[in-house]
Order: structure tokens, then sequence, then C-alpha cells
């Protein structure tokens, strides 16, 4: 789904608890004249995938000549030499994945232009997807090479590293960290379904949207809010869960509306499509009396291209 997208180890995590309890779930309809498309002019499709407190966010987009990474500040892009961009901290360090000279994908981690891998040596790729402000990192990578076994999940800090993986499972992925240490992912279960996890770091929490086959989770901020996005009969829709709650998100006219990440100022990025194609937005969802509503994020209007400097990124 969300990290379909152009996206040794110490410690292996044993503990896994039940299905998350939800108070309710919610949903609202949300008017594409409320929120912020963002468009990168001469694109086919742009994908926004996260944001950081200050606004700044980060995406990747497709033209005639493949996937490129990119950054957002105002109605500011600046284009990242690699596939593609998912996550920045409040340091405005950018985690991501590019291809490498062997073809296959790498992760990475730019601080201020400089730029390190995120990598675990023999695997198929690896992909870095989420940053705190202490700088610990989230990824997964794919180990059929290594062990015959498939997506697993790690963090990184520094010269630390660590395994997240769901017991049982094949398929676990990290997708996002907060500055608490709680960690968001998705994994499958034997019949191949994806569910969403919490980790605090001792123990995981199921979080599944009631009724729903499939959830995946993608962010998480510093209120320990989250978002994702969930498939139905009618397809997907993103979701935000906050205070014990699911909220459904959908919008008139659009479909495979997804949420990619959240900052503490509850922005929501993501990305949907419609009749011209694959746009990325930004909005943020404020509570009124028994319901919610997306507003402004603060951009005004479409965003356009302006031109930035081409920041390179190697692994």
């Amino acid at each position: 789904m969300a990290h379909s997208i152009p996206r040794v180890l110490v410690i292996v995590v044993l503990l896994f608890c039940g299905a998350s309890s939800l108070a309710h779930a919610d949903s609202f309809s949300l008017d594409p004249s409320t929120f912020t498309r963002i468009d990168v002019p001469g694109a086919s499709a742009t994908f926004a995938l996260g944001m950081n407190n200050a606004g700044q966010i980060v995406g990747t987009y497709k033209d005639d000549t493949g996937f490129h990474g990119f950054t957002a500040s105002g109605d500011h892009f600046t284009t990242i030499d690699a596939i593609v961009a998912y996550g920045i901290n409040n340091l405005g360090q950018i985690v991501g994945s590019n291809t490498g000279s062997d073809g296959l994908f790498h992760g990475f981690l730019d601080s201020g232009g400089n730029v390190t891998s995120v990598d675990v040596p023999g695997a198929s790729f690896t992909q870095a997807v989420g940053i705190n402000d202490s700088g610990e990192t989230v990824a997964y990578f794919n180990s059929f090479d290594i062990d015959g076994l498939g997506n697993r999940g790690f963090s990184a800090s520094g010269d630390r590293f660590t395994t997240i993986e769901v017991p049982g499972t094949t398929f676990t992925q990290a997708s996002g960290i907060n500055n608490h240490g709680q960690i968001v992912g998705n994994h499958s279960d034997a019949d191949g379904a994806a569910h969403g996890y919490l980790y605090d770091g001792n123990s995981f929490t199921s979080i599944d949207v009631p009724g729903a086959p499939v959830t995946e989770v993608n962010g998480i901020n510093n209120l320990g809010q989250i978002v994702g996005s969930f498939s139905d009969a009618s397809g997907p829709h993103a979701f935000l869960y906050s205070g014990g709650s699911f909220t459904t998100i959908d919008a008139p006219g659009v479909s495979n509306l997804f949420a990619n990440g959240i900052n503490d100022g509850g922005q929501i990025v993501g990305y949907y499509s419609d009749a011209e194609g694959q746009h990325g937005f930004v909005a943020s969802p404020v509570p009124e009396p028994s319901s919610l509503v997306l507003l402004f994020s603060g951009f005004s209007g479409f965003m356009t291209w302006r031109s930035g400097k081409t920041r390179r990124a190697s692994r």
C-alpha cells in the first residue's frame, strides 16, 4: 500500500500482545477544496510521505525519467538525487531510499548534506523510512538472501541496530518513530493479510481498523497520534487513530486516499487519486462537535514549482 513506491542485528523482539481495544470509530468526508493539493509541475504523480513541525515536507514524484525524492517548504521545492525521501525530523535530517550501482535499494540518512548509508549487509534491499529528533532511524530490509526469511524491521542509532520482528511472522516493517521511542509499522499474518502495530520498546500492540481485512500504519507523532490506511470492500481509505478512537478520512471524487505522516500540530500528509492522476496533500484535522474537518494547513492554493538546488544523495 503506502510504501509500495520505489521502498549483525542484536536484539530480537519476542513479546507480542493482543489487538488494541478501540473506544469507537468515526468517519468524516473530506472536501478537496479544504486542503492543499501538492503537485510537482511536470510530474505525472506526486506523493507526500513525511512532514516535520516546521511544515517541511518530503516525498517522491514521478516524471518521464522515473522517481525522484523531494523536499518542500512553503512553495519552494528541492529535488533530491534519490528515488524517495520518506521521513524528516525537526532538525531537517532526511531518510529515504536510493538505488546503488548494484541496482538494489539502499537506505540513506541525509544530515545537512552529509549522506550516510542505512544498510544491512547482504540484504536484497533496505528502506529507511522514519527518523526522530535523536537521530534514531527506523527501516526495513529483505533478509531472504541472508536467512531465507522475508522483510524485517529495525531501528538504528549510531552503531546500534535493533531488529524489530513480530513473532510468528516472516514479514515485519517499521514505518515511523517518535521522540519517545514509540515505533509503528506493519506485519502480515499466516494468510498474508496486513496488520498495523505499535511497539513501545517492550511489547507490541496490534492496530487494526474494525472490520477491515487490511490495515497499514505509516506514521506517529509525539502525542501518540497515528495515521495510516486500510482497505474494505469499497477500496482504500485513510485513518487517524487518536485518543483511543479511529477516524476514517474520505473525500468526494477521490479514491485511494492514503495518510502517511503526521506532525505534532496534527497536520497530515499523504496522497490520493482522482480523475487527473495522483497527488500529494497536506491538511489539518480540527475537532468540531461530533465530527472532524480538514482545514488549510497554512499553504495557499496549489503549490507551484520553483527551481531549487539539486542535492546529491549517495549511499
